[in-house]
């Protein structure tokens, strides 16, 4: 299993930062799409059907009402979404951990 793990830095515009990342060789950014919408893309085809899973721990001391998820786009690409359009959106996930499995 390879394990990458980000977290939120920031709120506007809101930045993520990898705090581990087992794949080698591989890089990854994240775009703002809308309050509340992120996309999490790598430099490699990592992110395989069927064998990708992602977590969110949320930043229980923080309170938020997670309804939040990662969905895999394509090899490429996840969504990192918190079904939250509020102002308040764009501090979603700090404090909380994101995590993202790939099994061979």
């Amino acid at each position: 299993v390879l394990v990458g793990l980000i977290t939120q830095t920031g709120t506007f515009p809101p930045q993520f930062i990898i705090i581990q990342n087992d794949f080698t060789g591989v890089t990854f950014g994240t775009t703002y799409v809308s309050p509340g919408l992120y996309t999490l893309v790598a430099s490699a085809p990592i992110f395989t059907n069927l064998k990708t899973a992602s977590y969110i721990t949320p930043d229980v001391s923080a309170g938020k009402p997670y309804m939040a998820a990662m969905e895999r786009i394509n090899d490429f690409e996840l969504f990192i979404n918190s079904f939250d359009v509020s102002s308040s959106a764009n501090s979603f996930f700090q404090g909380a951990t994101l995590k993202a499995e790939v099994y061979p």
